[in-house]
């Protein structure tokens, strides 16, 4: 209904049971003890004649769960410039946005035990990031916008447990340049422009 424009929704459910984990000692006591009924994990230990634990093992097992849901979104419209104006040649201009929202993620190592990581640094619940491409004949430019939001480290976290509770958000800056000669292209770029520390790890 719009010439150049796509918009792209994803929407994402994960619910995966027995998931490969790795167990200490602790995380198979945890899930014989907490569980019901026996389970394969109060074999993973025995107990001498004093009836305190003698030996135990650490290694995978087939325990962990993981639950995770969100979003996917990716706006993207492209079109030239000359219909805008009229009478030049002012090259072609597409903008793209893809942002990731992520409304739950919950991991248990045991089966039993849950820990949400969702709206934390580790996983934050909206990252998103911005693209301008603009481009005439032998020209490319792309300027690019990674942004972060406020987050905490941990979800139960207050100001009266830990001195900074919640983490700023911020935006990173990057352009970069290309010229074709035909023969050979010349490519030029900056990464983080201002010289913005991310706020708390990020894979970029």
């Amino acid at each position: 209904f719009v010439r150049g424009l796509s918009l792209v929704a994803d929407r994402i459910e994960v619910d995966l049971k027995d998931g490969l984990s790795a167990f200490t000692p602790e995380n198979f006591l945890a899930t014989c003890f907490d569980s019901t009924v026996r389970t394969d994990a109060c074999d993973a230990f025995t107990y001498g004649a004093d009836g305190q634990i003698a030996t135990a093992i650490s290694t995978t097992f087939n325990a962990g769960r993981i639950r995770y849901e969100g979003e996917v979104y990716n706006i993207n419209y492209a079109f030239s410039i000359d219909d805008v104006f009229k009478g030049g040649n002012y090259g072609n201009l597409e903008l793209n946005a893809e942002i990731t929202h992520t409304s739950l993620l919950e991991t248990s190592v045991t089966g039993y035990d849950y820990t949400r990581t969702d709206g934390t640094t580790a996983n934050p619940d909206w990252v998103s990031r911005y693209d301008v491409r603009y481009s005439r004949g032998p020209l490319r430019v792309t300027y690019t916008a990674n942004v972060l939001p406020n987050a905490k480290v941990n979800l139960f976290d207050t100001i009266e447990s830990t001195p900074y509770p919640d983490i700023d958000g911020n935006v990173r800056h990057s352009l970069s340049a290309m010229y074709d000669f035909g023969d050979y292209a010349v490519r030029g770029g900056v990464t983080n422009l201002t010289d913005e520390m991310p706020s708390y790890p990020t894979r970029s």
